[in-house]
């Protein structure tokens, strides 16, 4: 619908779906590939996300939109929360470990995102499984049928 509205790409957004964006990368190709029209600029397919933070979903949407050759997103999560400071001392501990180049130890002490010159880097998500590279253990976290505000 966006490109019947006289849009010149699309966005791949990990909350819509990996397949989503692996269907909008595509058709950006194939248009990318069909003859040019007079004035017609190329297709383009950006990335956004607005609130992705780790431990998990930041790094699987980052494997994603590399592996489909998305360089530019849109991405400021990491302004509205502080870190990974919400998780438990062992998640920021794993994401360290994992995720040396990602994350650093900001000065309260919890893991945030390491952004130098508007990059981060994807160096240890590209080593490990859809980004993540250690097992979350999930028995550390309030079940939702017991969580409350002021858990």
């Amino acid at each position: 619908r966006a490109l019947a509205l006289g849009y010149h790409g699309t966005s791949h957004k990990n909350c819509k779906g990996v397949f989503r964006g692996v269907i909008n990368a595509c058709l950006v190709a194939w248009l990318n590939r069909q003859p040019a029209t007079a004035g017609s600029p190329e297709h383009i397919m950006s990335g956004e996300d607005l609130a992705n933070i780790g431990p998990v979903a930041l790094m699987q949407d980052l494997v994603v939109a590399s592996s489909l050759g998305v360089s530019s997103i849109e991405r400021n999560g990491h302004h509205y929360f502080a870190g990974l400071s919400a998780f438990p001392d062992r998640v920021g501990e794993q994401v360290l470990e994992s995720h040396g180049d990602l994350y650093h130890r900001s000065h309260n002490g919890w893991p945030t995102l390491s952004v130098r010159g508007g990059r981060v880097s994807l160096a240890s998500l590209q080593q490990a499984p859809l980004g993540v590279g250690f097992e979350l253990d999930v028995e550390q976290f309030v079940r939702s049928t017991e969580w409350r505000s002021d858990n």
